[in-house]
């Protein structure tokens, strides 16, 4: 955490990122303590298929779509920003 940016600041107290593929589904976990000391647990499952899942536990997008750029890369677009290659 030491190495990484927050803008806005500061950064939380921990996180860990999960992801596990089950055949098509993506399930997407991230756990931490954000920094005033409360757990953090953000939720989706999904599929490479451009179509909206819900999203639990975020305060700033309740839906994600994620999509193949190519046989390596995806994207992941929600109602707040775009990530790329992963």
């Amino acid at each position: 955490m030491t190495k990484s940016k927050f803008s806005p600041g500061p950064p939380p107290q921990s996180l860990a990122r999960t992801f596990e593929v089950t055949g098509d589904d993506v399930k997407y976990t991230l756990k931490g303590i954000n920094d005033r000391g409360k757990p953090t647990l953000v939720q989706f499952t999904a599929k490479y298929d451009g179509k909206d899942y819900p999203v639990t536990g975020s305060p700033d997008y309740d839906a994600i779509s994620l999509r193949r750029v190519d046989a390596v890369e995806g994207q992941a677009v929600n109602d707040v920003m775009v990530f790329d290659k992963h």
